[in-house]
């Protein structure tokens, strides 16, 4: 087991004592024998649970125990297929452009090293570029891109890379 699916387990286990703290607290009020123990423990049991849901924006459990994308947009730029890709790392969420040549070779350009989650992206097409617009880029200023018309993409303000699809391959695509 990989260090982050075991952060992973641990912040499920920590949502998980938000509910039980809160059927504690319940019963706790009804029943007065064991009140002030039972609303005790429960609230040390919510106090603990809450800073776990906050990290829920950044980034999800779920996401490093099924080890799968969370985000998966691909269009096609000529010859080349173009797919902007989020999947989980040791450091929140990696980011990159997969490009697929047409021999079906495959290369990475990346995005962001360290992102948040996106819950959603947003496809925008502006003349001969295809914009991925995500929470945190959403204008065509600083977005990542995909050129159709040059057939390259462009990583976005993070490291502004901007590479020709065909270099990438070494013209052996």
């Amino acid at each position: 087991m990989t260090a982050q699916m075991t952060l992973a387990l641990i912040h499920i286990l920590l949502l998980l004592l938000l509910p039980a703290g809160l059927v504690l607290a319940i019963k706790g009020i009804k029943n007065k024998r064991w009140r002030l123990m039972q609303l005790s423990i429960a609230t040390i049991l919510l106090l603990v649970s809450l800073p776990a849901y906050p990290l829920c924006a950044y980034s999800l459990p779920f996401d490093w125990i099924l080890d799968r994308p969370t985000v998966r947009e691909v269009v096609q730029a000529g010859r080349y297929q173009v797919a902007f890709v989020q999947e989980p790392s040791a450091d929140f969420y990696h980011v990159y452009f997969e490009v697929t040549g047409p021999g079906g070779g495959k290369e990475r350009v990346p995005i962001e090293a360290d992102a948040m989650r996106y819950w959603w992206v947003e496809k925008k097409r502006a003349g001969n570029r295809i914009y991925f617009l995500t929470g945190s880029k959403s204008t065509e200023v600083d977005a990542p891109f995909v050129d159709i018309g040059k057939q390259s993409v462009f990583s976005g303000t993070g490291l502004r890379n901007e590479e020709d699809l065909e270099g990438l391959f070494g013209g052996s695509e």
